[in-house]
This record gives C-alpha cells, sequence and structure tokens, in this order.
C-alpha cells in the first residue's frame, strides 16, 4: 500500500491524505542513492505535489518515506521521489568537533551543531576512536565526512540515520555464465590484468625467484615487466605481490535482468563463475517492484562503469607509476619505520607531482607530504597527530623544537623567596640531546636600587647538574641559554629571589620554556595541555578548536575565556556591535529583533469580531487581515470564513488545511527601552503589534482568559467603578421599631448600576399591607424611563419585600404586614443610568 503525506509530515503511522493506486512504482537503491520512481493516474495530481510524503513498501526496510522531488504532469503523474534521509541536505552545520570520541559521540555532538530543530536520530556502533572537526557544511555532507573518518557506511531507516561498518552479507550466491546471469549487460575490463610479473628495483635489484606468478590463468598470457622504485628487496616482493593480488582478474560489472536472484540485498557478497576465472563480487544496486513483491534488476561487481569511475580509470592510468614509486622501510637498527610514496602524473601534457613521507619511532612520527598543482604551483600541507611528547622539525642545521616541555609554563607569579616559582617538566631530559632553556622576567624598582637580582634554574634533584638565567635589571627580558643534556634525569624549574626574603623588592616570572633544539622559540603551552586544540587558517579565516580557550591583551590580561562547565563565552569588559547575530536574534542597530519560525495562526474573539466588523463593512480589512481571515483560501473574506472562524473559537471545530500562517517579530528596544511584538503573515504583511514598556502595554488586540483588575479604563473612563453610598430615610409608612443605622455600598459596570442597602435597629418591621420606606442618596441617578428592577429584594426569612427606583430615590417596600421583627434589613436594586 503506498500512503500520501502532507510535506510537514514526521510520523507516518496513519494512512495519510490518500492511498496511491499507481501505475508503476520501482525502488531503486544503491550506495548514495535511494529513490522510487512513480506513475500514477491524473487523479491523484493534489496528493503527489512536490515535497509531499510518499510511504512505500520496500523491499529491505519495509515502509519508508520517500519525498517528491519535480512531478511530471501528463495524461499521467509521473515522480522521483528520494528517501526522506536525503532531507540532510537541506540542513546546515557551521561547527561541530568530536575530541577522542566513537561514531556515537561523533553523532550525538553533531545533533547539537545543526542549525534550528530537525528530526532526525543517528545511530553507531563503531567503537573506533577519532578526533576531527565538520565545518561549514551541508548535514548530509558532514555524515558523509564522518561516515569516512569511520570507515563506515551511512544507511537510511525512516528518520534514523546509521553509520554502520558494513552491510551486506555472503549468502552463497553464485553467479555462473550461461545460467542465472543470461541476458545481462557485462562489463569486463581487461587494462590492467596481469598473471605473470617480474619486479625490478633499484639498482637492478631483482627477487628470487625473480617472477612471481598469479593463481589464475587464461588463454593468452599477462606478463608483465615492471619498475618499482625501493632498493629493499624484502619491500620490493611486497608491493609487487600486493600488486599481483590487485589486478590477476579483471574488473568485473553486471546488471542482471532475466530469471533475477531474489534472495539478496544492498551489499551482500556474491561469488562469480566466469568462462576463464573465479573472482567476488558484491551487490551494487537493485530495482525492486514493491507492487508485484519482486526483485526485476540486480548490479554485481567489484567496480561500476559510471562517469565517476571513468575519472577513476584516468587516475588509474597512472596508478602503476604511484604504485612503482611505494617504497616501506623497516630499519631494525634505528627502530624504525619510514614509508615515501611519489607519483608524477602526466595529464594532457600538465604535469602533478605529489610526495608524501612517513617516519614512525617510538617515541614520536613524522610526516611531510608536498605536492604541485596541474599548473605547477607548489603547495605544502601537513598534519602530524601523535601522542608522544615530540613534535620536531628540522631545516638545516637550525633544529626548532617548538613544544613546552614544562607544565603550566605561564608562571605569572611575583616573589621574594627561595625559591618562589616552582614547575616540573612532562618528561626526562635525555642524555645527548640539545635543548633551549628561555625565561622572560623583570624585577621591581626596589629590587634593582638595592642590587638583588633573579636567579632561574634548571636542575636535577641533588643539584648534580644545572642551568641557570639571571636577571638585574626593571626592564622585562627574554634570556635563554642552549646546552647538551650529559645523562637523562628528572629536571624542575625553580626561580630564586637573591637574597632570600630581601625587603623591600620582588622580582617577576611571565613565563618559562623548556624545548627541544637550538632555536628558542617564543612562549607556548606543554602538548599535554593543548592536546584537544586545533588551529585553522583559512584565507582570511582562522578557526579555533578545544576546551579552555583564553584570549589576552598585550598586556597578559585575560579579556575573553570559554567555560566549558557551562559551555559560554566569558567577556571581560564591553562588547559592542551593530550587525551580526546572538543565537537567533539579529542585532540592527541598538535593538535586537528576532523572527520566529512560521506557526499556526490562533483565531480568538477578538478576531471574531474583527471579521465581523469587516464584513459589515464597519472597518477596510488591511492586506495582513485579508490574508489570515481567508482561511478557506478563496481569496474572499466572506460569511464562510466567519462561520469556520466562529465555529472553531466556539466549539473548537478544525480550520480547512493548509492553516493560515504567521510568525512573531520581536524586537528589543536597547535604547528605546520596550519590547515590541509584531505579527508577520506568511506573505510578508504585518499585522498588529503589541508594546511593551516600563509603564504600559499597548496593541491592537489582547486576548486572555481571565482579566482580575481594581480598576479598567476605557476611553478615559473607568469600566468598572465601586463605592459606598449614604442611604437617607426621608419618608416612611407603616415603619415600626427602631432604625438606628443605614449603610450603602455599589458596583458600577458601564452605565449599570447595582446598589445594596443595610440597615441595623430593634424592633424593626411594618403594621401594614402598604408600608414602605423611601431612601434618597443613590450614587448614581435612575436613567428616565429604566425604574428599576422588580427584583432582588429580601428583608430577613420573616419579612418578604421588594425594591423600586425612581430618579434619584429607593423605595422600600412591603407587600405584607405579618407583625413579625427584625433587628437586621436589606435590599438589593439595579438599574440603569445615564
Amino acid at each position: 500500500m503506498i500512503k500520501s503525506f502532507l510535506p510537514s509530515a514526521t510520523v507516518f503511522t496513519s494512512n495519510g491524505e490518500r492511498i496511491i493506486q499507481a501505475i508503476k512504482c520501482i525502488e531503486h537503491r544503491e550506495l548514495g542513492d535511494w529513490y522510487i520512481d512513480l506513475v500514477a493516474p491524473l487523479e491523484y495530481q493534489a496528493y503527489l505535489e512536490k515535497d509531499y510524503i510518499l510511504v512505500v513498501p520496500t523491499k529491505e526496510k519495509g515502509d519508508q518515506p520517500f519525498r517528491i522531488n519535480n512531478p511530471k504532469i501528463t495524461d499521467k503523474v509521473d515522480v522521483r521521489a528520494y528517501h526522506i534521509g536525503f532531507d540532510a541536505r537541506n540542513y546546515a552545520v557551521e561547527l561541530s568537533t568530536v575530541v577522542n570520541g566513537n561514531a556515537q559521540t561523533c553523532l550525538n555532538t553533531l545533533s547539537t551543531n545543526i542549525d534550528g530543530t530537525h528530526p532526525f536520530t543517528f545511530t553507531s556502533a563503531i567503537s573506533t576512536l577519532k578526533s576531527f572537526s565538520v565545518v561549514d557544511s551541508s548535514l548530509y555532507n558532514a555524515l558523509i565526512q564522518i561516515a569516512e573518518e569511520y570507515n563506515g557506511i551511512l544507511d537510511f531507516n525512516g528518520w534514523n540515520i546509521t553509520i554502520s561498518s558494513s552491510i551486506g552479507a555472503d549468502n552463497g550466491v553464485v553467479l555462473a555464465y550461461g545460467k542465472n546471469i543470461q541476458e545481462s549487460e557485462i562489463n569486463e575490463n581487461w587494462d590492467l590484468v596481469v598473471t605473470k610479473l617480474k619486479p625490478i628495483g633499484n639498482d637492478g635489484i631483482l627477487l628470487t625467484p625473480a617472477w612471481l606468478t598469479a593463481d589464475v590463468t587464461y588463454d593468452r598470457p599477462y606478463t608483465k615487466i615492471m619498475n618499482f622504485d625501493t632498493d629493499d628487496v624484502s619491500n620490493l616482493g611486497l608491493v609487487a605481490q600486493l600488486y599481483l593480488d590487485r589486478y590477476k582478474v579483471p574488473r568485473v560489472n553486471y546488471k542482471v535482468k532475466a530469471d533475477v536472484e531474489q534472495n539478496v540485498a544492498l551489499g551482500d557478497a556474491v561469488t562469480v563463475n566466469a568462462r576463464q576465472f573465479t573472482t567476488t563480487a558484491e551487490v551494487l544496486s537493485f530495482d525492486y517492484n514493491p507492487l508485484i513483491n519482486r526483485v526485476i534488476q540486480v548490479e554485481f561487481g567489484n567496480f561500476r562503469p559510471t562517469l565517476k569511475q571513468f575519472f577513476s580509470d584516468m587516475v588509474q592510468d597512472t596508478e602503476e607509476k604511484a604504485v612503482k614509486r611505494a617504497q616501506v622501510k623497516i630499519d631494525a637498527v634505528n627502530g624504525e619505520i619510514s614509508a615515501v610514496v611519489s607519483d608524477v602524473a602526466d595529464l594532457g601534457g600538465q604535469v602533478s607531482y605529489n610526495s608524501a613521507q612517513l617516519v614512525i619511532q617510538a617515541g614520536d612520527i613524522a610526516t611531510k607530504v608536498s605536492t604541485t598543482d596541474l599548473n605547477s604551483t607548489l603547495t605544502n600541507y601537513s598534519t602530524i597527530t601523535q601522542t608522544a611528547n615530540k613534535v620536531a622539525l628540522e631545516v638545516g642545521n637550525v633544529q626548532i623544537g617548538g613544544v613546552n616541555l614544562v607544565v603550566n609554563g605561564k608562571v605569572d607569579i611575583s616573589g621574594s623567596s627561595y625559591p618562589f616559582a616552582s614547575r616540573t617538566l612532562v618528561k626526562q631530559l635525555e642524555g645527548g640531546k640539545i635543548y633551549t632553556f628561555t625565561v622572560r622576567a623583570v624585577l621591581n624598582s626596589e629590587a634593582v636600587a638595592n642590587g638583588y637580582h633573579l636567579a632561574c634554574f634548571l636542575s636535577d634533584s641533588i643539584w648534580t647538574w644545572s642551568s641557570a638565567l639571571t636577571f638585574h635589571t626593571g626592564n622585562f627580558e627574554t634570556k635563554s641559554v642552549t646546552f647538551t643534556m650529559p645523562f637523562t634525569t628528572t629536571v624542575v624549574f625553580g626561580a630564586y629571589f637573591v637574597p632570600a626574603n630581601a625587603s623591600p623588592g620582588y622580582a617577576y616570572v611571565d613565563w618559562v620554556k623548556v624545548e627541544e633544539g637550538n632555536k628558542a622559540t617564543d612562549f607556548s603551552y606543554a602538548l599535554n595541555e593543548m592536546r584537544t586544540a586545533k588551529y585553522v587558517f583559512d584565507g582570511s579565516k582562522a578557526r579555533f578548536y578545544g576546551d579552555g580557550q583564553e584570549w589576552y591583551d598585550n598586556s597578559g590580561n585575560l579579556k575573553v575565556s570559554f567555560d566549558t562547565v557551562n559551555n559560554r563565552f566569558v567577556f571581560k569588559g564591553q562588547v559592542e556591535a551593530d550587525t551580526g547575530l546572538i543565537g537567533r536574534f539579529a542585532i540592527s542597530g541598538q535593538d535586537l529583533v528576532y523572527t520566529s519560525d512560521l506557526f499556526n495562526k490562533e483565531y480568538d474573539y477578538g478576531d471574531l469580531s474583527k471579521l465581523s466588523r469587516i464584513l459589515a463593512e464597519l472597518d477596510t480589512p488591511t492586506a495582513y487581515e485579508s490574508e489570515v481571515y481567508d482561511v478557506n483560501r478563496d481569496g474572499l473574506i466572506d460569511i464562510l470564513d466567519l462561520v469556520q472562524v466562529s465555529n472553531h473559537v466556539k466549539s473548537g471545530t478544525a480550520l480547512p488545511t493548509p492553516r493560515r500562517q504567521i510568525r512573531s517579530v520581536i524586537r528589543i528596544g536597547t535604547t528605546s527601552g520596550e519590547l515590541r511584538t509584531t505579527a508577520v503573515s506568511a506573505l510578508g504583511n504585518t499585522g498588529n503589534t503589541f508594546v511593551m514598556k516600563a509603564d504600559k502595554l499597548t496593541g491592537d488586540m489582547l486576548n486572555v482568559k481571565v482579566v482580575s483588575a481594581e480598576q479598567v479604563i476605557v476611553g478615559g473612563s473607568s469600566l468598572i467603578e465601586k463605592g459606598t453610598w449614604t442611604p437617607v430615610n426621608e419618608f416612611r409608612s407603616g415603619q415600626i421599631g427602631t432604625w438606628s443605622t443605614y449603610m450603602g455600598e455599589y458596583t458600577k459596570i458601564g452605565n449599570v448600576v447595582v446598589v445594596t442597602l443595610a440597615i441595623t435597629g430593634t424592633g424593626m418591621g411594618y403594621n401594614n399591607t402598604g408600608g414602605h420606606t423611601k431612601f434618597t442618596g443613590l450614587p448614581y441617578p435612575v436613567k428616565d424611563g429604566a425604574s428599576g428592577s422588580w427584583v432582588g429584594g429580601s428583608v430577613s426569612l420573616a419579612i418578604g419585600g421588594i425594591t423600586l427606583g425612581i430618579r434619584s430615590e429607593l423605595w422600600f417596600v412591603s407587600p405584607q404586614a405579618i407583625g413579625s421583627i427584625t433587628s437586621a434589613l436589606w435590599a438589593t436594586m439595579t438599574y440603569l443610568t445615564n
């Protein structure tokens, strides 16, 4: 069953928007490509638009989502849809760094550094540890880079992206000529085949015996005599045998279209029994028809005759030269392995020269890479990765170490003790090696005036060996001394103020450095203090990777540091900018502007009121209102839109889809002291704006659930008013007892007034059915023609009564005389005022 879903869908467990009855559907899958080609009748056109998602039953992974690219409409609908995993091409990664992490750690870090929100999950079981960075890349290219770094394969399953060490299996499938690879498209490339090889090294070195023979034979001989750039007979045998094993069989590719093997999956290993040879190939791609549940074509091979392969073949033409110049030396005397690879390629008269050298010893690794491009421009790029404590570069007779052997060499300490600044080294100094000892220090003016000095020593624990630098001036000096270590020992650094604890005066040590070689270099941290750092200089850009980064001014004052615990930069001083971004906030002059993603417009009673006024022609709709109030997208604002909004607001009835969408543009005025939020439609039309300042909130419409306020001001007048009034017992008839106190309260909402009257006394009541009392002093006059309400009257449990408002008077009427008396009476009246 093939189902169509909206472009925004992320869950595909339902039947979607429509089930598609396809005329044709083919799943094509290969490494780096996975898509379906589908043809359907025109009746499904609305559900086969660009970016709609088709969920299709696939050969290997069940139902999988594919996003439609560009549909072709004729008398039918023809679409190609790529697996949803390729949506990763539309996400960006600015920077993601992993330090000594496995593939899952790398993917977890990548997930947090993807720009914006995303629906993907990432998994990998590759345990290899790597350190590298992804810089300014699409998410898809970042995943390709990570897969290459971990020697893995990228694979999709719904929104999950996996990097696996391998795919496929060996299920015992055998392809044989005349049997199950008949009616196939067959490609065999015999250009580099060799079955008998005589390798010759430098100075005519030969193997014994001189010829190497492959374990396969053909109808005619494939014999070659080749020169290899090596002067070691063991190495000559090694590289020659590697070459023979690689090219003893031709490169093959088969596209099987008839009698297709069904028990195959991408990456599966298969055995090919050709007429003259047997080789191992793998499943490179397949085409599967989910409508009939059959594989209709499979491609097997150990190479692919594609355009990419064509260019690879151009390089392959020079591969013999590259292999001939590959030399590996294992030197048992000096305890090192060295490898040199050089390649000279002649492409149409344009020469490209590449050379790489690697030397591995027990304590260090040295690399050198040099190349010329096709225009004969020399370029060099070197990378050194190691765990030892030595990185060395030698030019002529000047040996440059560069890496500081002193732990916490940025001393930054003042003192006058003996010693006052001690430091250890990361390793022992080795006998017979040359080292350079450098210190930057100064004395204060009192120490100089008194003739004191600073002595900085390197020494072993019992002072059988030492090297010293002395300082006498009040100006910063950087001094160095080079020495050859007489024996291997543990060495420490100490700064000694001479004489000890003399006063007044002190010395200051800025930094100390011990490095291999005879050339002093500027201060740097010890290797174990900067092992996670990475520095990239690319054109006009400089990038720094690593934890605990700090920036200092020229006076040594810390200005910027990176807080690794809270994952934030800490700035000392003021940060100013008038352009750029802070997270998703754009800097606009002195303001910060945040633009949200689009979200569904939510309608409320304010919208309902506004839409009613527009339809009554009391208001003219703005461009924003013309867009968002046209909820059914027919280009008009009419009674149907009003009904749909009304049902949605009052009853929660769903609105037509796709919904109208808007976004919030929030401007924080750092100089105007206000927060301004503006609604902007999907087409860019500006709607309502709310402005919040220290003393007020203004805007066109406000929608809230409950308002609790002592006063509400509308148009300059109070909408709700509460207070007291003084009742005056002006006239009475049939009233008995003592009526002592009168209290009145009122609440006014607009022009509606609710008054209450409370009376206390003794023996209060009436002695006839016409008994009544007239009170004056109402807080607001009764509106003419609105003489109050005959409701709410109540006089205790024993005496019933009603109230009547006439002009400015309140008449309290007793409709019956039952002879009862009470000590408390009250009455309520609601009336209209002008």
